[in-house]
């Protein structure tokens, strides 16, 4: 046992790929007054920084919900970070899988979701068909300083991307709360 632990110690140790992702760490919030929603996104580490758990939270005209929960972690083989979720909600089966990119201050998150059939899709305005819905999202964050990132979010909708939130969306506007 000594000689594998002494083995082990000798490998020079690579960079952690996920200290790409320190800038996320904390908690921000966004006010869409236009929704009159308060969004939060909490992200924290996992142990030895091995991925990091987020939680999304919002309130509406008072009352708290917990959107999804999400694991984040670098994929070594692929050499990309690959996020999972899955949505909170009575009866929900709704999952997402899906990628996150850093490039200098510009972070991009591509996710699919799964929507189970006949499960509300909100942003058609339905439900999904008996076979179930599958739907791309991406998002784009521009860091504008260390406690503030903007950006927007689109989905694809009949092969075009589109806001899920109306023609003229305000922008996002995060802030870092702890």
């Amino acid at each position: 046992m000594i000689f594998i632990l002494g083995t082990n110690e000798s490998f020079a140790q690579e960079a952690n790929p996920n200290e790409k992702l320190e800038y996320l760490i904390g908690q921000w919030k966004i006010e869409l007054k236009s929704m009159n929603i308060d969004a939060y996104m909490n992200f924290e580490w996992g142990p030895d920084k091995t991925y990091i758990l987020s939680t999304n939270k919002n309130i509406l005209d008072g009352k708290e919900s917990h959107e999804n929960t999400s694991m984040i972690a670098w994929d070594g083989v692929e050499g990309k970070f690959v996020i999972t979720q899955v949505y909170h909600g009575e009866g929900s089966l709704l999952v997402g899988r899906g990628t996150i990119e850093v490039n200098g201050d510009l972070i991009s998150r591509d996710i699919t979701l799964h929507y189970a059939p006949y499960q509300y899709v909100p942003f058609l305005k339905r439900k999904a068909p008996k076979e179930g819905e599958v739907l791309e999202y991406r998002q784009r964050w521009k860091i504008v300083d260390d406690n503030t990132f903007t950006g927007h979010m689109e989905a694809l909708i009949d092969n075009v991307w589109k806001s899920p939130f109306g023609d003229n969306p305000e922008e996002e506007k995060w802030v870092k709360v702890k």
